[in-house]
């Protein structure tokens, strides 16, 4: 069909031809010539012009000061009005002159008359300089390749998107991981530059831990900071660097932040949306489990941080997020700031201030408070004593600070702030339990290169209570310890030095156990390595013909084909040699599956051995077999059994091999998904008793997710062995979160927790958090073989039965001393017994359950006090009942 010839007028062609012929912005209004005179830019768009910059002034000018005038401004009267400004946001409005205003050392003081359009301003209101750009220089900032870059700290851990200037003081190297970029400076010339995106031996990922020259720094980047991809590739050995130092201490903290957010009340949360709730839907924002909150009270204050589904409080509102934007409210929204939301420009804006600690405190300290009466009345086993001393210490400091702050005297506000900071979150955080017997375990890829390094990251580990480290033994395809092998090597990146023998002995000396973390058949991230290069016939194919899974990180992840029998053999000789020449606590298996399916247009297996083999049992080609055929049940099942075999080969050929071994291993907790989409059936194994202990790794934002892991895994396992709980540390999780999920995960039945994985638990600063709660006390490691941890859990009872339940009332001294005289009398029966047996385990088992329903029954034992007694006389059973599953299994 023809199509209509359509005729445009001709002021509209002029005006197309233009668009096209002119430079971009030409068609707009022409743009306003570059400001004459320094000035302060409005929301409104408004200019007010500055008068002088870091100089006095009279009452009818306007003034900007920075921390190069001084300390504060001089005193003013009514007349005038004075703002401190941090990320050209309003964060203190002053309108008492007599001392003045205190300048802070990022950010700037606007000085202004008060009856004027500046007069107006309030906290949260942005405020633009134009034509000063000395107000942005942050007080410490390094100049290369024609970038200024603003140094956040000085010798110090280098967090997400941070920058970090390294000093020789700090140590012998900056111990920083591979997540970075480093440029070593002396005689202010680069000297050696490191990055994640250089090329390394073999393609492996390698700490950037540049060494601090003498007489020079080390200027380290993370690769989040926008400053990494402006340097990345850019920066030369021999280019010139220039460092300025403020000379004053940094100061108060006075931080803005601001994003923009989507959308308000609306039906679903979507991924990387920032959200606004408030009472105009209901009472709770109705969210699921994978996301974060911020609840701001009526004040605009914020007063929680973590969790979803959110209570809504009167008069505030709840922000929301997903993935990115949960990220971002983790990291970016503290307890305690003030929180603006600019509905015009779609933006929320939060003001955090010397104030805002006093907020944060006033509010731990009602947790704490809060916390402390649930802890009394549900006879929880805390320090009592310590987190009221807490408390009163905290209440304290908490009126100095409010004085201070009150008549305008910082003279060291800010040392007696951190210090109210840290005792008010110290006093909420001990209200956690401590167990006694419980899985710490800590996952671990070692970068040392001698013993020394190895000792500093022990001591580490040992003081926050860690039992039991997962190192990272077989990975992209080389050892960490010298091996025999012909197929493979010790790591070149440890230059020859056997890190996993010197984890035994350092670990030993330490009471921490060591599992060697295996990978089976995965050899490679991001990268092949020589092995994989060396046998080609040894890949894993995809249904189109591709030689690596590619994951969600966007790395290529390659494997080796768990069918072959070649590579059968190799990994199961490697396990032998691993087993037989250290002495290991365990195994630990990852990766014990196939790659990720994904919609099964490209899934993994379609090499022509294993097709072979398929086609030779079921008389059909499996790459013509998709999900809904005949035979895909049977394909899929083919392919799990290849993964079952192996598992069953590793605990009947290998374990025995080092009596008293154990076989651990990470799985996936979805038990009904993972056989079709990794072709991982952990139930088999636990089913056919090979495991000691699953990880179920829960990488989740909220504790409620952990729970039905947690319950699952516990139902999938049975009394076959233990569960752990893996929690994410490298999730920008609130710190109150990972607390809770440690807790909560014990709490249903688990073991305990592992934490993946060393360096961002340490980077994110967890480790304070989790040694004054859950991990306040040393914990030996439950087990089944041994009777420490069995009467331990027993003799714990009588402990708390003594100085917790009696004093707190809950139950009778002369009942207290009916139940712990006989758990004592049945104990020291067999006192000098270090192993269990059955002769043993069986009359114990039947006191204990005995002795449960004796207190569950008990009419004058507090129900709260039952509900501390219970759970810890089933752990015992658990134990128990564990021993006698594994000894019938080994009879049959």
């Amino acid at each position: 069909m023809k199509r209509p010839r359509i005729r445009f007028p001709r002021f509209l062609i002029i005006l197309l031809l233009a668009s096209i012929i002119l430079p971009s912005g030409q068609l707009q209004a022409k743009e306003e010539p570059a400001a004459a005179f320094p000035s302060l830019k409005l929301e409104d768009g408004t200019a007010n012009k500055v008068d002088v910059f870091n100089k006095d002034r009279t009452t009818d000018q306007t003034a900007v000061y920075t921390r190069k005038y001084g300390e504060r401004t001089k005193p003013f009267d009514s007349g005038t009005v004075e703002y401190i400004v941090s990320g050209e946001i309003v964060v203190v409005k002053n309108m008492k002159g007599q001392n003045g205003t205190y300048i802070p050392a990022k950010g700037f003081v606007v000085s202004a008359p008060a009856a004027e359009a500046l007069g107006a301003l309030e906290i949260g209101q942005s405020l633009q300089p134009v034509g000063l750009n000395e107000v942005y220089l942050p007080p410490n900032y390094a100049e290369i390749e024609g970038v200024t870059i603003g140094i956040d700290r000085l010798n110090g851990v280098r967090g997400e998107s941070e920058v970090v200037l390294y000093q020789p003081g700090f140590g012998a190297s900056t111990q920083t991981n591979p997540w970075g970029m480093e440029i070593t400076v002396e005689n202010d010339l680069v000297t050696h530059v490191v990055s994640l995106s250089n090329p390394t031996p073999n393609n492996a990922l390698v700490d950037n831990n540049s060494t601090i020259p003498a007489h020079g720094y080390v200027l380290s980047i993370h690769t989040s900071s926008k400053y990494f991809k402006l340097l990345d590739g850019k920066v030369k050995v021999g280019s010139p660097v220039k460092v300025v130092f403020s000379q004053e201490e940094e100061g108060l903290t006075y931080k803005t932040v601001q994003t923009g957010f989507d959308d308000v009340n609306p039906s679903t949360r979507e991924a990387d949306k920032m959200i606004i709730y408030n009472r105009m839907i209901d009472e709770r924002t109705g969210t699921n489990s994978w996301g974060n909150e911020v609840i701001v009270d009526a004040k605009g204050t914020v007063v929680r941080n973590g969790g979803n589904n959110s209570l809504i409080p009167e008069g505030g509102f709840v922000i929301s997020g997903v993935g990115t934007t949960a990220n971002w409210l983790a990291a970016n929204v503290s307890i305690g700031s003030t929180v603006r939301i600019d509905q015009i420009h779609k933006k929320i804006i939060v003001v955090f201030t010397p104030e805002s600690y006093l907020n944060k405190a006033q509010i731990e300290l009602e947790n704490a408070k809060l916390g402390l009466k649930f802890s009394k009345e549900h006879f929880l086993d805390v320090p009592y004593t310590e987190i009221e001393n807490k408390i009163a210490s905290a209440q304290t400091l908490f009126e100095k600070a409010h004085a201070k702050l009150e008549s305008v005297d910082y003279s060291g506000l800010l040392s007696l702030l951190a210090d109210l900071d840290q005792q008010a979150s110290d006093a909420l955080f001990m209200n956690y339990e401590s167990r006694k017997v419980e899985t710490r375990g800590l996952w671990r890829r070692p970068t040392e290169t001698n013993i020394e390094q190895v000792r500093a990251h022990m001591d580490k580990i040992a003081a926050l209570h860690i039992n039991s480290i997962y190192l990272e033994t077989w990975w992209d395809g080389f050892t960490i310890y010298p091996t025999t092998m012909k197929e493979t090597e010790l790591n070149p990146i440890y230059e020859g030095f056997d890190v996993l023998k010197a984890y035994i002995e350092e670990g030993k000396k330490r009471g921490i156990e060591i599992h060697a973390w295996v990978q089976n058949f995965y050899v490679g991230q991001g990268h092949t390595s020589p092995i994989y290069d060396d046998h080609p016939d040894w890949t894993m194919l995809s249904r189109s013909g591709r030689h690596y899974s590619m994951g969600s990180d966007r790395f290529r992840h390659y494997f080796f084909n768990p069918a072959l029998p070649e590579v059968r053999k190799f990994v199961l000789s490697l396990y032998k040699e691993l087993v037989q020449k250290y002495d290991l606590s365990g195994l630990h298996l990852d990766f014990a599956r196939y790659p990720e399916s994904g919609d099964f247009t490209n899934d993994f297996s379609y090499d022509p051995y294993t097709r072979s083999l398929f086609e030779k049992k079921y008389k059909v080609d499996p790459i013509d077999l998709y999900p809904g055929d005949k035979l895909w049940e049977e394909w899929t099942r083919f392919r799990i059994d290849i993964i079952n075999s192996f598992v069953g080969k590793v605990a009947k050929e290998i374990v025995p091999l080092r009596p008293g071994m154990k076989l651990t291993a990470a799985v996936w907790p979805d038990y009904v998904g993972s056989p079709q989409n990794v072709l991982q059936e952990a139930k088999n194994w636990t089913d056919n008793n090979y495991m000691d202990n699953i990880f179920q790794m829960s990488y989740v934002p909220d504790a409620a997710l952990l729970e039905t892991d947690v319950n699952n895994s516990l139902a999938l396992m049975k009394n076959h062995g233990f569960v752990t709980s893996s929690i994410a540390m490298n999730m920008n999780l609130p710190k109150s979160v990972i607390v809770d999920q440690v807790d909560t995960a014990y709490r249903l039945g688990a073991s305990g927790a592992a934490l993946f994985e060393y360096e961002s638990l340490f980077e994110s600063g967890y480790d304070h958090e989790l040694t004054i709660g859950v991990y306040r006390n040393e914990a030996i490691m439950p087990d089944y073989v041994t009777t420490k941890p069995l009467f331990m859990l027993l003799e714990e009872i009588t402990r708390k039965t003594n100085e917790i339940y009696v004093p707190l009332n809950g139950i009778s001294q002369s009942d207290a001393d009916e139940i712990t005289r006989g758990l004592l009398d049945e104990l020291k029966k067999w006192d000098k017994q270090k192993l269990l047996n059955r002769s043993l385990v069986l009359p114990l088992r039947t006191y204990v359950m005995q002795l449960g329903s004796t207190i569950r029954n008990h009419p004058s034992i507090d129900a709260e006090v039952k509900n501390r007694i219970i759970p810890d006389l089933q752990r015992s059973i658990k134990i128990m009942d564990i021993y006698l599953s594994k000894t019938n299994s080994k009879t049959k």
